[in-house]
């Protein structure tokens, strides 16, 4: 329970921080005991993206998607976006003249499987690099590792280094080593002298010839958790005693089972080369977190993946029984032996609470071609929901549940009463998003705004979302016939210019000082308070393992907390 003497008090520290500036201040604080919230977990999304560049450091590794394929399934991966240049995390310098790249199957396989990345080098000057951003921060004395799996054709005799290039020191190389034309790994070790910046990390390469590349990571050594995830990461979440952790957003939606569950290496190799379901539900365990999967409604099958609702996808959902298996099954079922082929132990037994919610924003234009309206959806949830309840791996501690939509308007509540109405009696919960300050009457800021007008909107949100919350509650009980758990999936206290998405580039955001401000951290405080006094148990804030938990690690992980990561600390 939350009271006021708690809520002075994180008002104290949190003035504390600020007023030590303002000469002559005087804080007068009134003490009592009443109870005005009732217990609201704080959690949040960490996932499935792991790339430094959108400022989501998951894993340990600081290499985007290294691994050159997303799971085992050979069809699926020869037309993975990855062998079609340097998209997934990879730079377009690589795109010289005389570098090609392509997809390379493999009868000899490297590490993660037969995918490779083939290079083919006609011609070159000075260097030709492969080479990814990471934007992560590189302590002092702290070792970064370089690690990958080459091999080389006979027509490529020269040499190969790694190189790190950091804000401080420019360009750093390891010492040339040759290759063979068996795959073996290779692995170089860098320590900075000073705190600095990793900019990007790459292999260079000095003759003409045909190399490939795979399973390609780096990461710093003196900061991983066991399971490969930065050690700051699980302390921080630890220390906000973190309730809930989701693995969700719209970048679920098109993913499969196969990719979604691939896990390439253990940590004999290094960190994972991805953020999917086996690391998500590792990290829930290290940090003593329930779970929350969103569903892909991609997970159906080859034939049907990729399809409108209306062309097929209503009917096909094995793989969200395979999913079951995979968390929770022994080894008898398929998906079950996957994960024991993969070193991992069921999770249904090691994590309190595991929630599916059944795909993110599928009301949202975004979602193509998944998208559905409220009927189509909640159809497709209540297809799913008696199907996942009685499969054989459905375990007394999972929970089933919709996503919802805004609360901002009747025709949003609308909406997921039809859902509720569909699916409601096979549903144990649906979830709200509360970003703000958007409201219906304010939904961004311009640069010039005063203080005043992004202030008021700031403080008018927790109120707004207070009144309109309980309404949504009651228009969704009806409709399911039953009350609903319900769950806010993505939120923040955010302040950003409209269509200025600026979370992750803290030195250009105009806001960035509003962000870090006692405003943020009280407006914080007031909204996790309003909405926990109306039985919300959990509260997942959205981009806050960059900003909130990490601080800013992809700049220097000393930085210091922001103001609303101590009210998380607080209040939890």
């Amino acid at each position: 329970m939350v009271s006021r003497q708690g809520v002075c008090f994180l008002l104290v520290m949190l003035l504390g921080v600020w007023w030590t500036t303002s000469a002559g201040a005087e804080v007068v604080v009134q003490v009592d005991d009443e109870v005005i919230a009732s217990k609201t977990g704080m959690g949040y999304n960490v996932g499935p993206y792991n790339t430094p560049w959108d400022g989501n450091l998951v894993t340990a590794n600081i290499v985007d998607d290294s691994a050159f394929e997303d799971g085992p399934n050979t069809s699926e991966n020869t037309a993975h976006r990855i062998f079609k240049g340097c998209s997934k995390g990879w730079h377009v310098d690589c795109w010289i003249d005389g570098f090609q790249l392509a997809p390379s199957i493999d009868s000899t396989t490297s590490v993660s499987g037969t995918h490779s990345q083939r290079i083919d080098i006609a011609a070159y000057s000075g260097e030709v690099r492969l080479e990814t951003w990471s934007g992560a921060g590189a302590p002092q004395n702290h070792r970064h590792t370089l690690k990958a799996q080459l091999k080389r054709a006979a027509n490529y005799s020269a040499d190969v280094r790694f190189r790190v290039r950091t804000e401080k020191s420019g360009c750093i190389y390891s010492p040339y080593f040759s290759i063979t034309t068996d795959w073996s790994d290779y692995s170089w070790t860098w320590t900075p002298s000073t705190q600095d910046r990793i900019y990007d990390v790459a292999l260079c390469f000095y003759g003409t010839g045909t190399v490939w590349v795979d399973d390609f990571i780096a990461w710093d050594a003196d900061n991983v958790s066991a399971n490969g995830f930065p050690q700051t990461l699980v302390n921080r979440l630890k220390e906000v005693k973190s309730s809930m952790l989701r693995w969700g957003s719209l970048y679920v939606n098109p993913l499969t089972l196969s990719g979604s569950t691939f896990h390439p290496w253990g940590m004999e190799y290094g960190p994972p080369a991805k953020f999917g379901i086996p690391e998500f539900l590792d990290l829930c365990v290290d940090v003593g977190a329930d779970a929350m999967i969103t569903v892909p409604p991609n997970f159906s099958d080859d034939a049907h993946r990729d399809l409108s609702y209306s062309q097929g996808l209503a009917n096909y959902y094995q793989e969200h029984l395979d999913l079951l298996d995979y968390v929770g099954g022994d080894t008898t079922t398929t998906w079950g032996g996957v994960r024991a082929n993969q070193g991992l132990e069921p999770w249904d037994t090691r994590i309190q609470k595991i929630y599916f919610e059944l795909g993110n924003e599928i009301w949202n234009s975004m979602s193509r071609p998944f998208n559905m309206g409220g009927s189509d959806y909640g159809d497709y949830c209540n297809r799913r929901s008696q199907a996942m309840r009685s499969h054989s791996t459905w375990k007394p501690n999972y929970r089933l549940g919709f996503g919802g939509h805004w609360a901002s308007s009747n025709t949003q509540w609308g909406f997921d009463a039809t859902v509720a109405a569909g699916c409601g009696q096979h549903i144990d919960f649906f979830t709200e998003t509360v970003y703000y300050p958007w409201t219906p009457t304010y939904s961004g800021f311009t640069v010039a705004d005063s203080d005043e007008i992004v202030y008021s909107a700031l403080f008018a949100t927790p109120l707004e979302r207070y009144n309109a919350i309980p309404l949504r509650q009651q228009a969704v009980k009806s409709a399911a016939g039953k009350a609903l758990e319900m769950i806010i999936y993505e939120a923040n206290t955010e302040i950003h210019a409209t269509n200025e998405w600026g979370w992750w580039r803290e030195g250009q955001d105009p806001f960035f000082s509003k962000n870090h401000s006692i405003g943020a951290g009280t407006a914080t405080l007031d909204l996790f308070a309003k909405i926990g006094s109306l039985g919300v148990k959990y509260y997942c804030w959205y981009q806050a393992v960059s900003k909130d938990i990490m601080g800013a690690l992809i700049s220097y992980p000393d930085f210091q907390p922001r103001v609303d990561f101590l009210a998380h600390v607080l209040l939890n």
